[in-house]
């Protein structure tokens, strides 16, 4: 989706400018032509410049149409590509008989991964490479690293490299992102959405929502995981396997104790709560 987003707004920004130039050369040629057909200025000019300024206002009017229509048979081909897309999942869905509520999901999710348009991001990024490259990752992710405070004071260099290796994943409602128990074998950063941490004995602890991040401490530790982690709305997440965790930031230990001491604040945050939870139940019984 962001990647779109800036391909489109350069997209426009180069049209923009190149149709202005041209649409000026075409108003001007078109008022000249007019003009010499006139009576009172065909003597300083042969006819055949007249004619030859007509025909070259014709051409520049006709390729402004030509450039116009392939702009728009192209945003008709990625809705199209979607569309393509969106047909063949109901088609799996009709063969494999999915019951009417998990389709809906499924469609859900395709309306939100795609936003109705569809381009082959991967092989975009295939192509790009250098400065470039990073350029348009660092764009892509310009609101996480804004909004979340694990990237606030780290060197460009360095968020280049997080945001590098991070894997995009969208949660739908009641989805289960992290389950009690399991191994913590990732952490997750909230782009946007809403999501509930619950205890081991199903306590609800609070929820985190956009530029918050969670799953640190199993990460750290290795440990199996205390807390679960439900989608309350759809939810957009960059996930951190450990495998990246290890090659990217543990060579930066004063980032690891940073994490450290927000997973134990954390912890300490969430013990209280769970405690605090537990006492109100017993007093309301």
């Amino acid at each position: 989706g962001c990647i779109q987003s800036v391909t489109s707004i350069k997209e426009d920004n180069r049209s923009y400018n190149f149709y202005g130039a041209y649409a000026r050369l075409f108003r001007s040629s078109t008022y000249f032509a007019t003009f010499c057909f006139t009576n009172g200025t065909s003597k300083y000019f042969p006819t055949y410049v007249y004619i030859l300024i007509w025909v070259l206002s014709k051409v520049v009017a006709f390729y402004i149409i030509g450039q116009l229509m392939e702009c728009v048979l192209c945003a008709r081909s990625s809705n199209r590509k979607y569309v393509e897309i969106v047909r063949e999942l109901q088609e799996f869905m009709r063969h494999k008989q999915l019951p009417s509520s998990l389709q809906r999901r499924l469609l859900s999710y395709y309306e939100y991964k795609f936003q109705k348009t569809y381009f082959r991001e991967a092989e975009i990024l295939s192509i790009i490479s250098g400065q470039l490259k990073q350029d348009l990752i660092l764009h892509s992710c310009r609101k996480l690293v804004e909004d979340v405070n694990f990237f606030q004071n780290l060197p460009t260099p360095l968020i280049i490299r997080i945001v590098s290796v991070l894997t995009t994943e969208i949660y739908l409602v009641n989805d289960v992102i992290i389950k009690a128990n399991t191994p913590g074998e990732c952490m997750y950063f909230i782009a946007s959405g809403c999501v509930a941490e619950y205890s081991r004995s199903g306590f609800e602890i609070k929820h985190l929502e956009d530029g918050e991040y969670f799953g640190e401490h199993s990460l750290l530790t290795r440990e199996i995981r205390d807390h679960s982690y439900i989608a309350t709305e759809t939810c957009e997440l960059y996930r951190l396997d450990y495998s990246d965790f290890v090659k990217v930031i543990m060579s930066y230990p004063d980032l690891v104790e940073k994490i450290a001491k927000h997973a134990m604040e954390r912890i300490e945050q969430t013990d209280y709560t769970e405690a605090h939870s537990k006492r109100r139940v017993k007093v309301t019984k």
